[in-house]
Order: structure tokens, then sequence, then C-alpha cells
């Protein structure tokens, strides 16, 4: 069923046709009386069906969509406001929330890998922050709007340059309102709703909370990145409502816990796009003919691309280890974890890298897609920490396991 699901994705992604690009998608009306909660069930069954009309709940503020090509030689980005990437990556989220949807990890992690190019990572960051944390008000409030896509949730933890720590938070709440600035929050300019992580003067000097970002009190500004198909922003908070999430002085641990869990499925979100990267210089490096022959046959180019494919190998044995640890719920599981984000790590930027030099000067211009690899891997190098950071969290997991 996931296969045939899948399938149908693909059959209506836009990243393979750039005509496809120009035509926003509009889903038909809901009939009267359609639940939305039956949301993953309609999906599936058009996919089995094959049907290529299914109808999906509107957001009300949707995600952006990929890259769309515009003509001139300048680069350009234009987003358009109900493109069906948009419901196919709610359509995703509403199949992965537990209790909402029928995908275990597993599962996800097999989407997130081969359809590399669709948020699903960043947007069950926010769901699992509520289920780990979240009384059963809180998650009935949020959790079926965000598989749905009527709402859109993310995680602020970021408020300046170098690792963040308990000390170096400075949001805090004061007289029961919420000041601060969270930086290069994911989503930041179009979610509903942040967990945001605070000062706080007991327990390990953290704490999560749960803060509507529609009030007044509540300013987004988007920020640029190297990706820009992946929107962000800054988010300040001015005296802003919030309600605690979870128990006070417990914000640390918790973060550190969904840092694991996110780290997995990035992990598994850059070897599918490593997997890409490397297809793509193969695909290239065997049409590419030179002094009469492919340059595929060429020690030089095959070399780069068996190391390549060696990382990437690697890479996705030490996420299904992840996968593991985080479906069994292992004690390993930041073992796993870090293992897992430091070698996709690695392998994506290796490929996306060598991808450009195998497609040679042309690989730098703009016409090429080679770049939207590059910047991608680029930005989920940072994304939830460092390389360095991870390689910290791995030699302290491994440190650990030793001792036990």
């Amino acid at each position: 069923m996931i296969e045939r699901l899948i399938d149908w994705c693909a059959r209506n992604r836009f990243l393979e046709d750039e005509t496809a690009v120009h035509r926003p998608f509009v889903p038909p009306a809901a009939p009267e009386g359609k639940p939305r909660n039956r949301l993953s069930a309609m999906l599936i069954k058009s996919a089995i069906k094959g049907h290529d009309e299914v109808w999906l709940p509107p957001a009300s503020r949707p995600s952006p969509p990929p890259y769309c090509r515009m003509s001139g030689s300048s680069p350009a980005v234009k987003f358009f406001p109900s493109s069906i990437q948009n419901y196919l990556v709610a359509t995703m989220a509403c199949l992965c929330v537990p209790g909402i949807g029928a995908l275990g990890y597993m599962a996800q992690q097999s989407i997130v890998e081969v359809r590399s190019n669709m948020r699903l990572a960043e947007l069950v960051e926010a769901d699992r922050a509520l289920l780990l944390a979240g009384n059963e008000e809180q998650k009935e409030r949020w959790l079926t709007r965000l598989a749905t896509g009527e709402a859109i949730g993310t995680f602020a933890l970021s408020e300046g340059p170098g690792r963040p720590s308990p000390k170096s938070l400075k949001t805090a709440l004061s007289k029961g309102r919420l000041r601060g600035t969270k930086v290069a929050v994911p989503d930041g300019d179009i979610a509903d709703f942040a967990v945001v992580v605070a000062k706080s003067r007991v327990g390990d000097k953290a704490s999560w909370y749960l803060v509507d970002l529609s009030q007044r009190n509540v300013k987004s500004t988007p920020v640029s990145t190297l990706d820009p198909t992946r929107s962000h922003a800054s988010i300040t908070f001015r005296s802003a409502d919030a309600e605690l999430l979870g128990a006070e002085g417990e914000g640390w641990a918790l973060t550190q816990k969904l840092l694991d869990r996110a780290a997995i499925l990035f992990a598994w979100e850059q070897v599918g796009g490593a997997e890409a990267a490397l297809n793509q210089a193969k695909e290239y490096a065997l049409g590419r003919y030179a002094f009469g022959r492919p340059i595929a046959s060429y020690q030089a180019i095959k070399h780069k691309l068996a190391t390549a494919y060696i990382k990437n190998t690697l890479a996705r044995s030490n996420c299904y280890y992840g996968a593991w640890a985080l479906n069994t719920n292992a004690a390993e599981l930041a073992l796993a974890a870090a293992t897992a984000r430091v070698s996709a790590t690695q392998a994506y930027y290796f490929a996306s890298k060598e991808n450009i030099q195998t497609h040679g000067g042309m690989g730098f211009t703009w016409e090429f897609d080679c770049q939207f690899h590059y910047r991608r891997s680029k930005l989920l190098s940072v994304n939830i920490g460092s390389e360095g950071a991870w390689q910290d969290r791995l030699i302290t997991a491994v440190e650990h396991s030793n001792v036990a």
C-alpha cells in the first residue's frame, strides 16, 4: 500500500516536470459532511485506484513549495500558495501522527528517504514535541490539526551563533509572559504555533512552552538562508501568552530526546538526497562523451562516484540502525541517532559536492539542478546542530555505552 501511495505522489510531484510547476493545484471542493479525519483513508483509496484527484482539506497558510524556475539568467524563486506539494506533505504527516495515522517509524523513514524533497521530517518535529510532553488537552487541540494540514507547528531553540545550551538561553517567562527572540526557526513565518525552549530557574534550567503565533505580541520576520525552498524566520516574543509544555525545569532533557528522534528522520532525508545526487551524477557521466567515450569510463569520475556510493551505503546502514532504535525505543537510541546523523551529513555533502564536480563547469551554473542538492545538504547539516556537535554527542554516547 505504501509503495502505491509513493507512486501516486511521484505522478503528481513538481520537481521532475517543470511545466507542471506553473500549474497551482486546487483540490475539488469537499462534499458536505465529509469528516477531515478521513484524509489518510481517502488518499490511500485514491492512490490504489490510480485516481489523479482526491479531496484534501485546505491549509490556512500552506508551506513553501519547491523551486520554480524562472526565465532569465539570474536566480529567482517563485512560490505558489496552493501547490499539490503542500497537500501531499500534510497527508504524509497525517499518516505518521500516532493515534491518527497508520504508519510506524519504519514506514515514515522509507517515505522521507524516497521523497526527500518533501518536508515531512520537519513537520513531524512539532508533533513529537507534543507527544513527548503535551497533556491531553494540548494534544487534542493541535495533533489532529497538524495531521489534516490545518495547522503548522515548529520548534524554536536557537537564539544566536554557537551551540544552544541552558546557559545561552535568554528567552524566559516573566510575570506569566514570554519574552525573547528565536532565530532561524523553520517555517517560523507560516507556523501556527511553536514549541519554545526557554530559560528556567529550576531543574535542568530550561522549560518548554507552547505559544500560539497568531497573537499580536508575536512578531515573525522571514530570513534568507542558503536554501530558499525552506522558509525560516526570526520570532520575537513581546510579553506573549505561553503555556507550559511538560514539567517545569525538564526542557533541556526533553530537547535532547526530541533531537535524537529528529536526527534519525533527518538522516533518512539526507540519505535520500545523497542517493538522488549520486544518480544525477551517474546519469550525466554516462551520457556525457569526451574523446569518443563516456566520461563515466574514466577513473577520475569512477572513483568519485564509487566513493559516494560507499558513503551512501554506510549512511543507509546507520540509518537502519537508528530506525530500529527509534522503533523499539532501545537504550542505545542516542548512540544510533548520532551515528546516523554524522554519517548521513557526510554522505549528502560529499555526494552533492561531487555531483557538481562531475558536471564540470556547467554544474556551477543556475541552469543545472546540481545546486539544489548542495544547498539542501548544507542546510540539513546545521538545522538541528552542526556535524561537530553531533560528533561530540556520538563520542559521549559511546562513552556512556562503554560504562554501562
